[in-house]
């Protein structure tokens, strides 16, 4: 790391950077490299191997000086090698000086093979070709990405890794246990192929394409492409090339030998491919047409009419099945490959899909009987791919019908039926009646459960013919089918299990991955509705290991990244109480936006981020922030959506009209708020028919009408709440998951319900009852839930405020719910509603006691305490509550004789009140707090023998309240401080005091009519000769 000042920068790559620096100990140039910070893995792979070329000692191999780390940066010192790569240096240069060349470097590799080292990364980059005294030199550099040979640590890093058009087929398929000294020697082959042709031999239009040739498509004829080629180089170079790690040249040092005789006129040992071999490689790589074949010539020994007759339509299938099976292997392996290629749009590749398998069924429709198997086992292999289970199924049972049968169709069949289980469990969750539902889910886990099973059991059966081996793929896909079996019948721990066995088979096999961090996100899943967010923590952090493994493997698989984005909301949700759950809420869309990258358009994409931008809208709510930008950011998504899920983007523009609605109602723009709940309730409604078992969908039903009837107290407040109600009622009945919520927006309706019948004069019924009673329900589904505890401690309050009403001493029944609220913001510290209802629980005790006795400034102090936290969540209620204390403390300070402390207080509250009611006019409980505020302080000043002062206060009064009363008239509580203010005004006001005794015993009689439970001194005020008695009274 001391070279770096004479440093040269000569190189950068994705590992790391290469400098020219001179070494005074060495007294020569050398290359340093640097590697960079990345995967810890990674760089001791990298480490290790360069260890191990350094111990290859021949002349054509770049030789490693030292290897070490130097302030945490790994660093590889190596030979200096100046010349140009190998396909620059062999322009112009004559067939023979272009074989000695490859000849060398074959060489080079057996030394490197010789002690226990695979290159892996063969291309003419990595060959560089010195000059010296007329004489050319080639050196092999990098190997970076080598494998030391038996080396159980480095055969599953979960890479792809190599240049894809230099790779051995076995390298391509990801086959590691494969993988080995043969793998150099096809590179080399395609090398030499290469500069002696002038073409790669599997040149294609994308890397994708060149993969899926390298493993299926012979390369082109020498003999066509340069006609001029001797037979005997030709021989040797297509020996290299075999698909088959078997049929090529077992080494480097025998490639090398074959070269070396054919430069010196010597007999190859490679033999010219003839028509035959190539029909014979075609059959190998084909074990259905293998065994067509030997079973077409036991037959010849049998009968030859016979023969000839079972030949021809033998021969006929197996030509289809290797047709049909390249052409479906051609277009799985297509976006296999597009998958594991760095992140690009794969529409292309899914069109191109779709018109492979129209090409089979168009070649089945004109062949007839005998495509059938081969054929139908292709389609249902297609379908598979394009996630259409319905359609596999039919077309895998009638390849199994028509005899074709082997392991690969009966895993293929068990993957169809899971798919289908998987719809099927889905199409359960529409049916309305709870048992009829569970009933229809049983049936379909064990209908197709155990028909995946039985084909799972057939496909590791030793009776099927033995030229159908089950390949490490088929087991890596029986695995993953018994992972996926798991996971749709609940048994979490075993499909995380068999996914994660299944993903270690094949490095490329990656699919696994997905269902284990399902399952663990299904764990935390449970955890998060049972209000565990600690629980949850585990499981989630499983789960985005898993995935970020899965896309290193597979960059553009959007499916793989729908689940990292899902991964993400559902760590968002653990993080919902801290402000840490915005870098979650970021990350969860950066990936959603880069599987819409993948795959533009897929509604399953699009629904995922319009939930996860709407979510992070509800959380900026919740702390007293504009939730608009993260809405806008949920409709940019549902243009597109809305032309494939209607009723799905119908949902989630109920779900933002409704967070548009709470943020207006903040924002103290009611009409608005108003009009955009009808918006949010008319959408839901409307989504209801199509999804009546979305238990979420209910919720939000629910609370949108609750939401209208705090907003619009002079209407059918009635009516929205009963609606909300039924609601809750219809989707506990008739909803599946979790209904939990269901009963959390029941209990907070009936809350809601009961204050304001006590507002209004109404019978609350037992209202409040079944609020305690339904939050009760749901807390015992949702133990650690803070929102539920604060809903709870809402209808114990409920209960204490009716008994308030009717004039009796609560302070019992208000403690309790203070410890209620107390113990909600316990269990969520920064759960801000649990502050506000809490500091109102403490001045309603404080009022209590400035009644019945006690001390309040405890009370005051914490109250304040609670109110400083929402000053900036909150900030109608922090409003409301600076005018409550202000109030409060007026009353204890005119209570205790304190004049002074009393005026200023009072002035205080007054101020407040007045801004409360400009910028929130409703609820209309704001404006008779501030009323009560304005009739307290005329009373204290005409006690204070102030008549004018109090007279002032108290007509400022009876304006906020006919303001009220203009638009409900039926707010009990202000007809009550109407009455009692008309009560001052008549012995403050002596010209008009006949006037203001009428209005104080007609607003007495009124709030009479309309609730019976109503206070001692408007019962007194409703009599005519009640109304002297009510005037010496206290305020």
């Amino acid at each position: 790391m001391d070279l770096l000042s004479t440093a040269i920068p000569i190189a950068r790559g994705a590992s790391g950077e290469v400098y020219q620096v001179y070494d005074p100990r060495l007294q020569r140039k050398v290359a340093l490299k640097l590697l960079r910070h990345g995967d810890p893995e990674s760089i001791r792979r990298m480490l290790r191997e360069a260890r191990a070329q350094a111990r290859v000692d021949h002349p054509n191999v770049c030789k490693v000086y030292e290897v070490g780390e130097r302030d945490g940066r790994p660093y590889i010192v190596m030979q200096l090698v100046e010349g140009q790569t190998l396909d620059e240096a062999v322009d112009g240069l004559p067939l023979d000086r272009k074989v000695e060349l490859m000849a060398t470097v074959a060489e080079a590799i057996q030394a490197a093979h010789a002690v226990g080292l695979v290159h892996r990364d063969l291309k003419p980059a990595n060959i560089l070709v010195e000059e010296r005294d007329g004489a050319l030199r080639p050196i092999v550099v990098d190997f970076g990405i080598a494998r030391e040979m038996n080396s159980e640590s480095m055969t599953m890093t979960g890479e792809l890794l190599g240049t894809p058009a230099y790779m051995s087929p076995e390298q391509v398929r990801g086959d590691l246990e494969a993988l080995d000294r043969r793998s150099d020697v096809f590179s080399l082959a395609v090398l030499l192929y290469e500069i002696v042709a002038g073409v790669h031999p599997f040149a294609a239009k994308s890397t994708v394409e060149t993969m899926v040739g390298i493993t299926r498509r012979d390369p082109p004829l020498l003999r066509r492409i340069a006609p001029r080629l001797p037979q005997d180089l030709v021989a040797v170079i297509e020996k290299a090339l075999e698909k088959s790690p078997e049929r090529r040249y077992q080494s480097a040092a025998l490639l090398a030998l074959d070269l070396r005789n054919y430069l010196a006129g010597r007999p190859v040992t490679a033999r010219p491919s003839t028509l035959f071999n190539r029909t014979e490689r075609r059959i190998r790589r084909n074990p259905l047409l293998a065994a067509v074949f030997a079973a077409t010539l036991v037959l010849i020994a049998i009968a030859a009419i016979v023969v000839l007759r079972v030949q021809a339509e033998a021969a006929q299938r197996a030509r289809l099945a290797q047709r049909f099976g390249i052409t479906v292997e051609r277009a799985e392996n297509l976006l296999r490959m597009a998958h594991l290629s760095p992140e690009h749009d794969i529409t292309e590749e899914r069109r191109l899909v779709e018109q492979e398998l129209a090409r089979i069924e168009d070649a089945m429709r004109d062949i007839g009987k005998v495509a059938v198997g081969p054929g139908s086992y292709a389609l249902g292999r297609g379908a598979l791919v394009l996630s259409r289970p319905e359609s596999a199924v039919r077309h895998l049972q009638r390849a199994l019908d028509a005899g074709f049968s082997g392991p690969a169709v009966q895993l293929a069949f068990a993957a169809a039926q899971l798919d289908t289980l998987d719809a099927a469990i889905r199409d359960a969750e529409r049916i309305l009646d709870v048992e009829s539902r569970q009933e229809t889910r049983r049936a379909a886990v064990a209908r197709h459960g155990a028909l995946a099973r039985a084909a799972m059991e057939r496909a590791r059966s030793a009776d099927f013919d033995t030229s159908q081996d089950v390949s490490p793929r088929a087991s890596a896909e029986e695995t993953l089918l018994a992972a996926r079996l798991a996971l749709a019948e609940g048994n979490w721990a075993e499909a995380r299990s068999a996914g994660v066995r299944s993903a270690a088979r094949l490095p490329w096999f990656y699919d696994g991955l997905l269902v284990a961090a399902e399952a663990d996100l299904r764990t935390a899943g449970e955890a998060l509705e049972a209000g565990d967010e600690k629980a949850a923590e585990e499981p989630i952090r499983r789960a985005l290991d898993l995935l970020d493994s899965a896309g290193q493997r597979a960059p553009s698989d959007p499916a793989v990244f729908l689940a990292q984005c899902r991964a993400w909301r559902s760590e968002m949700g653990r993080r919902w109480g801290n402000e840490q759950a915005e870098d979650a809420h970021e990350r969860a869309l950066e990936k959603c936006d880069v599987a819409l990258r993948i795959l533009p358009d897929d509604p399953a994409t699009l629904s995922a981020r319009t939930l996860t931008a709407w979510r992070f809208g509800r959380w900026l709510l919740g702390r007293g922030r504009d939730p608009e930008p993260a809405l806008q950011t949920a409709i940019s998504s549902i243009e597109a959506l809305a032309s494939r899920l209607p009723a799905e983007a119908e949902v989630h523009l109920g779900n933002i009209a409704l967070t548009r609605a709470e943020w207006a109602r903040d924002q103290g723009e009611m009409e608005d708020a108003r009009a955009l709940l009808r918006d949010a309730i008319a959408r839901f409604e409307s989504a209801a028919t199509q999804e009546p078992t979305n238990p979420y969908l209910y919720v939000n039903l629910g609370r949108a009408w609750m939401r209208l009837a705090d907003y619009d107290w002079s209407g059918d407040w009635d009516a929205a709440l009963a609606n909300a109600i039924q609601v809750a009622r219809t989707g506990i009945a008739t909803a599946s998951g979790s209904i939990a919520d269901l009963h959390h927006i029941s209990c907070q309706t009936h809350a809601e319900w009961a204050y304001h019948a006590r507002h209004l004069g109404r019978d609350p019924g037992d209202h409040a009852v079944q609020a305690v009673h339904q939050c009760e329900r749901a807390l015992a589904l949702r133990p650690s839930s803070a929102a539920i505890r604060n809903s709870l401690a809402m209808a114990l309050w409920t209960d204490a405020d009716l008994a308030m009403a009717r004039g009796e001493d609560a302070r019992g029944a208000l403690e309790a719910a203070s410890d209620a609220f107390d113990a909600t913001l316990q269990a969520g510290p920064e759960y801000f509603a649990a502050d506000v209802n809490r500091a109102s629980v403490l001045l309603d005790l404080a009022t209590q006691r400035l009644q019945f006795g006690g001390d309040i400034d405890e009370l005051i102090r914490q109250a304040e305490e609670h109110a400083a936290n929402i000053r900036e969540v909150y900030p109608l209620d922090f409003a409301y509550h600076q005018t409550r204390i202000a109030f409060v403390r007026a009353r204890a300070a005119a209570r205790s004789g304190n004049s002074a402390e009393a005026a200023r207080w009072f002035d205080t509250a007054q101020e407040q009140g007045s801004l409360l009611v400009g910028r929130w006019p409703s609820p209309p409980t704001n404006a008779v707090l501030a009323a009560r505020v304005e009739r307290t302080a005329a009373q204290w000043w005409l006690d204070r023998n102030e008549p004018d002062v109090a007279r002032r206060h108290a007509l400022a009064a009876i304006e906020l309240l006919d303001q009220v009363l203009e638009q409900s008239q039926d707010l009990a509580a202000a007809w009550a401080e109407v009455a009692l203010t008309a009560d001052i005004l008549r012995r403050a006001d002596t010209p008009r005091s006949d006037g203001w005794r009428s209005r104080a015993i007609d607003a007495a009689r009124r709030r009479l009519e309309i609730d019976p439970w109503t206070a001692p001194e408007i019962s007194r005020l409703a009599s005519l000769d009640g109304v002297s008695r009510a005037a010496s009274g206290q305020p």
